[in-house]
């Protein structure tokens, strides 16, 4: 008890101590600042008139300035005391406020501190600075961070007198760090300062950093021709707004028209147009009127300050003016101008509100008036004036009840009262008897007074009892059907039944369940289907027995689950139809079936007798089907097999394809089908097709079958097998076919040899390019040896290549005309196939080609003896077409292989590259005269495309086969001859079969003279040049009758003579000189098979030379005839 007692004595004295001291503290609070006031008072009074004695120059001597400059000094001293106890003052009680704005806090700081510098360099202290960057700006209240710096650097540099005074500021988790190595004794105030931003400090000073605004800063146009003031007012405004500054009037104006500023800060004395003059445009213009502006003056007086007010300046600034009072008044400017505009918004918003509210009422088709409190119309829309009849101007102001007087006495005026009586919404609807026209009203009271919104729904109501009407019917109609509606609980108790039948009332059936109603035989089938419906949901319908009174009813029940607003289902809801006739009406049906079984009977005997294809379908989709012996017979099936077209599963129901030009025809378009679908009857021809390729062509016809009520029950289709009228009709199609065909094969040859054509003509050319350049370059420039020697192997290799172009087209006119002869003899293929790839060696080696030659080993034959009965020529030929083929389209670094294999009776040879290979689509016409797979100007491989034509044929003149094979382009090619093997090759080993050739170039034909004739003076000369060499004197004539006369004079020993003469016959030629002499005659022609054919048809000639003419040939002719050389073989 003492206990408690002494602690309750010292708590009252705590709590009567701590009341003191908070007592004396506000007492103190009030002393400093009533005291720093009246201070602050005389204060101002004193600098006041020394500055204006101070002002006046004339007056003071200079003893009596300084007296007054260090009065004025020491004055501001004790301001700067008076202005720290007031602040003390607000600290002490927490009336001091701070404005953030985002500051550029390394920046100012070193500007603070750099005031101190020449100070604290006199009195021989070392300053460090440690201000990093921040990296961003930090939201502080300037003044007060110029108070802590100052005071800090204050205190340092008073009570600091060696050494060094060290000031850093960084960036800590939340804010920033100053820190100043010195203490002093104003370090509470500033302590102080800073805890009214709750930061926390002992020696060190810390920010926390404030997440900056997101709003866009306002923007502030400052006009003002001084600089020094414009830097000043510009740094003090940047951090809290976007400045932009200008140095006169006239720039001023520029700036607004381009971009209008926010605010206006201006310099009353200006040079061209000065501040007032600024002012006086801006609130004149409408664009700029509502801009707020603030005039600087240096004028202190009350006029001046008037007279910017008068002029309509939103503020009037005094120089010198602080910091802190510049930015008070600028954000209170700016605020108050938001506001405005606010309001300016909010005041159009609502006046837009207003108009769209009034055309919603305007465009609504529903009658829509407000009333006072007098009954008075304040507004109707047009709606309301439609169905009053009246105009807006007959409505307005007048009594609602002296306008709508027939309202007066029915229901709607009470409800009009109540509304405005108690103030609560209602709706009501009304019945006008003298016009009998139905309104629904909507009434709401506000605080002047009704707004009643009111619509016509005479059309509605009139719906409505037609409605009823038609429900009556409905629950009459219903009455006098079978029809009993019924709904049951989840118990299956009778919840609700119309129109009861059983001679049963509603209230015996209502809450009793069909156990407690009916006999229990039939009563087990039904409460199962009743109770699967509750348990899945799903409905059913089933035809179900009910025995009563003695007797069976059938009724169609139709039992749905019934669900709640939750879609639960809670039970059933059902109808039930009495069948009970309809069954009796049914068993009669089966007692008629007999008579029906009979008919059918007689049906089936008819379609077994008629010859006719005849199919029955049962159903429009023709799942079930008769047909009779005829239809069976022309399906080739066995009699009652086909019971179905179109099974229900979706199966092909034949063993047999059913066809229409071609075309599979699905089963369910064949012509008793679309009957079936269509209703149409159907006549149609198609073909079945049998897997052992018979095909039978089947023309007929379906029609539908039928109902009572005219809806198809089935189809009968009747069919004829026609098969002997369509084979005619298709042979008689096949040769049109076929005279299509030689048509469009003459034209695809007159097409190709086209084509021919144009390639003949450009790799005719080619040569004859290299040929008439070198020839052009030889005449016209003096060549070396060495470039003699190119040029005329260019001209010869060109030449050779020229030649080989003919003699490929003489082949083929050979063979297109069947003049092709073979000189046949034993040859031996692999001497054959050695020389071929010796001669293709350097074209192969110049590629970098690979050229293998394998022989198949074969018992009964030497390796290096294979022999076949042919011209050795023309099979020379065949391997130097297929291996040329091969090095040319075989890519460099590719290989070409030639394989030699015998057989029994025969001899195989493949020639395999790994080149482009032939595309499949053209590998058929690889073969054909004139066809080459790339025949567009741009190809890359020249030719004719004749090698492989003229390979086939002298294939199969010795005789053989060849054929080509191909993967694809890209893929390399294989091609294969076949020629038959001599049956007695031992006959042929040792044999040469070789002609002897003259030793040509030891032929001299020294003494001889040569007459030689040919229309072209080139080859005349070509001629002279070949015989001239050999040592033969040549005399040259340019036709006939030039060298007749010639004759006589020169005595020729040979004549060589062009058979093509234009001025006479060649052969009448050769008579003269037949009659004249027995000169021999060489015979030149453009056809080689004159060289062979010719001798034995024609004696007029000794010798026949095919052009162009090969100079060793010439010379040995010459000299064979003349006798120079013996036992020639040319």
């Amino acid at each position: 008890m003492n206990t408690n007692l002494s602690n309750a004595q010292t708590y009252e004295a705590e709590r009567q101590r701590a009341e003191f001291l908070g007592e004396l503290n506000q007492v103190k609070t009030a002393f400093l600042s009533s005291i720093s006031h009246e201070f602050r008072t005389p204060l101002t009074l004193i600098l006041g008139s020394v500055e204006e004695i101070l002002q006046g120059e004339d007056c003071l001597n200079f003893s009596q300035r300084e007296q007054l400059t260090i009065a004025k000094r020491n004055s501001l001293r004790l301001l700067k005391l008076v202005n720290t106890l007031v602040d003390f003052s607000s600290i002490e009680a927490e009336r001091i406020q701070a404005v953030y704005e985002p500051t550029d806090l390394a920046t100012l700081t070193i500007e603070l501190v750099s005031m101190f510098r020449s100070s604290i360099e006199r009195a021989g202290i070392h300053l460090i600075i440690d201000c990093p960057p921040l990296p961003e700006p930090i939201y502080i209240d300037r003044e007060v961070w110029e108070k802590i710096v100052m005071n800090l650097f204050s205190n340092a540099l008073k009570f600091t007198f060696k050494s060094e005074i060290i000031l850093s500021l960084r960036w800590v988790t939340n804010g920033i760090e100053l820190e100043v190595q010195d203490t002093g004794i104003t370090t509470a105030t500033y302590l102080d300062e800073v805890k009214s931003w709750s930061a926390e400090t002992n020696v060190v000073v810390q920010v926390q950093q404030m997440p900056p605004p997101q709003l866009p800063l306002p923007q502030i146009l400052l006009v003002d021709d001084n600089p020094d003031l414009c830097n000043y007012i510009q740094r003090l405004l940047s951090q809290k707004y976007q400045i932009k500054s200008v140095n006169s009037g006239l720039a001023a104006l520029e700036s607004i028209r381009e971009q209008k500023p926010d605010l206006v800060i201006t310099d009353v004395i200006m040079p061209e147009l000065n501040g007032l003059e600024l002012l006086q445009i801006l609130r004149h213009d409408p664009d700029t009127q509502r801009i707020p502006i603030i005039l600087l003056s240096a004028r202190a007086e009350e006029n001046a300050r008037i007279e910017g007010l008068e002029a309509k300046a939103d503020d009037y600034l005094i120089k010198p003016f602080s910091a802190r009072e510049l930015l008070a008044r600028v954000q209170s400017i700016l605020e108050m101008t938001q506001l405005r505009q606010e309001a300016t918004i909010r005041e159009q918003e609502l006046i837009n509100t207003k108009a769209r509210v009034t055309d919603i009422l305007e465009s609504i088709t529903d009658g829509f008036l407000s009333l006072d409190h007098q009954w008075r119309l304040t507004y109707v829309n047009g709606a309301s004036e439609r169905l009053s009849g009246k105009t807006r101007e007959e409505l307005l102001g007048g009594n609602f009840w002296d306008i709508y007087s027939h309202l007066m006495g029915f229901e709607g005026e009470e409800k009009l009262r109540q509304v405005i009586q108690t103030q609560v919404a209602d709706n009501f609807e009304t019945c006008l008897a003298q016009d009998n026209l139905w309104y629904e009203v909507h009434v709401y009271p506000y605080e002047k007074g009704l707004a009643i919104y009111w619509r016509d729904i005479t059309k509605r109501k009139q719906a409505e009892i037609t409605l009823l009407k038609s429900e009556e019917r409905l629950r009459v109609a219903l009455k006098s059907a079978p029809i009993t509606l019924f709904n049951q609980d989840q118990a299956l108790r009778y919840t609700w039944v119309h129109n009861p039948t059983l001679n049963q009332s509603d209230q015996e059936i209502i809450d009793n369940t069909d156990f407690e109603l009916f006999p229990e035989a039939g009563v087990a089938r039904l409460t199962q289907l009743k109770r699967r419906v509750l348990e899945t949901g799903i409905g059913t319908r089933e035809e179900v027995p009910i025995f009563a009174d003695g007797q069976q009813y059938c009724f169609d029940l139709t039992i749905e689950p019934l669900h709640n607003p939750n879609h639960e289902i809670i039970g059933i809801t059902c109808a039930a139809v009495d069948i009970s006739d309809y069954k009796r009406i049914e068993l009669a049906l089966r007692q008629s079936e007999a008579q029906a079984r009979a008919r059918t009977e007689e049906l089936k005997t008819f379609m077994e007798t008629v010859p006719a294809a005849v199919w029955i379908a049962h159903d429009p989709q023709c799942h079930q089907m008769t047909a009779n012996w005829a239809a069976h017979e022309l399906v080739q099936l066995a009699s009652g097999s086909l019971v179905t077209a179109t099974p229900e599963d979706g199966s092909y129901p034949f063993e047999f394809k059913i066809q229409r030009q071609g075309q599979d025809i699905p089963p369910e378009d064949l012509p008793m089908q679309q009957a079936g679908r269509t209703g149409e009857n159907i006549e149609s021809e198609f073909e079945f097709v049998f897997e052992n390729g018979e095909v039978r062509y089947i023309y007929g016809r379906a029609v539908p079958l039928r109902d009572e009520a005219g809806e198809i029950r089935g189809v009968i289709g009747a069919f004829l097998d026609v098969s002997d009228r369509k084979r005619v009709e298709q042979e008689r199609e096949q040769l049109l076919i076929r005279e299509q065909a030689a048509r469009e094969q003459a034209e695809m040859t007159n097409r190709i040899k086209d084509e021919f054509l144009t390639v003949l003509s450009h790799e005719l050319r080619s040569p004859l390019n290299p040929i008439l350049g070198w020839t052009k370059l030889l005449q016209t420039r003096k060549f070396d040896s060495q470039g003699t020697a190119q040029a005329l192997e260019t001209i010869e290799r060109n030449a050779k290549l020229q030649t080989q172009l003919i003699e490929d087209l003489l082949d083929i006119s050979r063979m297109l005309r069947g003049n092709m002869v073979l000189h046949k003899q034993p040859v031996n293929l692999i001497t054959i196939i050695t020389s071929v790839i010796e001669t293709f060696k350097l074209a192969a080696e110049a590629k970098g080609i690979q050229v293998r030659f394998e022989i198949a080993q074969n018992s009964g034959f030497s390796s290096l003896l294979i022999y076949v009965l042919g011209d050795e020529t023309r099979l020379q030929q065949i391997i130097w077409n297929l291996l040329s083929n091969g090095i040319k389209f075989t890519t460099p670094g590719g290989i070409v292989e030639i394989y030699l294999k015998s057989g029994e009776d025969h001899v195989q040879i493949q020639v395999k590259d790994t080149g482009i290979g032939i595309n499949p689509q053209f590998l058929p016409y690889v073969f054909d005269y004139f066809r080459q797979q790339d025949g567009t100007n741009t190809r890359k491989f020249g030719g004719l495309g004749l090698g492989l034509a003229i390979v086939r044929h002298l294939t199969e003149l010795h005789g053989g086969t060849v054929s080509a094979n191909s993967l694809g382009e890209n893929l390399g090619a294989a091609f294969s001859v076949q020629l038959p093997l001599m049956k007695s090759v031992e006959t042929c080993h040792g044999t040469s079969v070789q002609p002897q050739n003259p030793e040509i170039n030891s032929i001299n034909l020294t003494g001889l003279r040569v007459l030689a004739i040919d229309d072209q003076a080139e080859t005349r000369t070509l001629i002279g040049s070949i015989l001239t060499q050999a040592g033969a004197q040549v005399k040259m004539a340019s036709s006939a009758q030039e060298a007749l006369l010639m004759i006589q004079e020169f005595s020729p020993d040979v004549l060589v003579s062009d058979i093509a003469m234009p001025d006479m016959e060649v052969y009448i030629f050769r008579d003269e000189v037949r009659n004249t002499s027995s000169i021999p005659v060489i015979g030149l022609t453009t056809n080689p098979e004159e060289t062979n054919a010719s001798l034995t048809r024609d004696t007029r000639f000794q010798i026949h030379l095919a052009k162009p003419i090969v100079a060793d040939e010439l010379v040995a002719c010459v000299a064979t005839l003349t006798h120079r050389i013996r036992n020639s073989a040319i």
